[in-house]
């Protein structure tokens, strides 16, 4: 794997490099994963200069794009402090680790990154360094330019052997609604089309493992874990799905962990870009993902 320091839109940024598969991560703020290229599929991440959250303080958090690392629950104390100052970067054996904080709040945040046949392999730390105990998951952020439909599967498997108990959590926001028609509510499946003028999020147990976006003949997937009978944010999603008329985005999170002072939390995301057939159906292209995840 070659690794250089390169830059990304007047950012410091390093790249990481292995046959078809390439990761560009900004280390000058955040840290950030701002690129993932694969096999001729092209980068489907979002780089939105200039938009971000004003804060009541006067203060602004900049979204920057590409992929982030939040904290939940989201509250604004901790999850929209400003992150532009520079990240650490090491490395550690064929992983870049980029490291930040704290800076204004007492948690540290850590991504390290590495590439494993043709997936990116993103881990994701949050470390308590208060004083005292703190209750907290990590919030894994994808944003990408809008134009595509996401997907995000639902659960299929009964809860019980003759199909009578509830098995499938579905979390709405109050701005959501769900008679919009870019947003479809299938059998087994959501989908969100990108290229709306008002908000929706959802969010849901991501049982199957995996969510995507899809663009033309490339779908972006990203595979996380769900541990049943964990404590999730948000009445219980351990996914969400995030869409508004400037990007979407595809959301995973760790269970809540009551975190004592110096440890951390973890969470890992997979990602890969794979080719579909043009017009395909969010059934044929979630077939497709489950049929190379066996």
């Amino acid at each position: 794997m070659r690794i250089e320091e390169t830059g990304f839109e007047g950012h410091d940024a390093v790249a990481l490099e292995d046959g078809p598969v390439r990761a560009v991560l900004v280390s000058g703020a955040g840290p950030r994963i701002a690129s993932f290229a694969s096999g001729g599929h092209p980068n489907l991440l979002a780089w939105l200069p200039g938009a971000g959250i004003d804060l009541d303080d006067g203060r602004r958090f900049s979204f920057y794009g590409g992929h982030r690392l939040w904290v939940a629950p989201e509250v604004p104390e901790w999850t929209y402090e400003p992150d532009d100052d520079p990240a650490t970067m090491t490395r550690t054996g064929d992983a870049i680790r980029l490291e930040v904080g704290p800076v204004r709040v007492p948690l540290r945040k850590v991504l390290e990154v590495c590439i494993d046949g043709r997936r990116l392999v993103v881990d994701h730390t949050i470390i308590n360094e208060r004083d005292r105990p703190v209750a907290l998951a990590a919030w894994a952020i994808t944003q990408f330019t809008p134009g595509g439909t996401g997907i995000v599967p639902l659960p299929n498997a009964p809860a019980d052997p003759h199909g009578l108990q509830a098995s499938r959590l579905l979390v709405g926001w109050p701005y959501t609604d769900f008679g919009d028609p870019l947003l479809g509510l299938g059998t087994d499946l959501i989908t969100v089309t990108a290229r709306r003028t008002t908000p929706v999020k959802l969010g849901v147990e991501l049982r199957r493992g995996w969510l995507a976006y899809v663009v033309g003949s490339t779908a972006f997937v990203k595979r996380s874990q769900h541990f049943v009978d964990a404590r999730y944010p948000d009445l219980g999603a351990s996914a969400e799905c995030y869409c508004n008329d400037v990007f979407l985005e595809l959301e995973t999170l760790s269970p809540v962990w009551e975190l004592p002072p110096g440890e951390g939390v973890q969470h890992r995301e997979s990602w890969e870009l794979v080719a579909v057939e043009p017009g395909a159906t969010p059934a044929e292209v979630a077939a497709m993902i489950e049929e190379t995840s066996a």
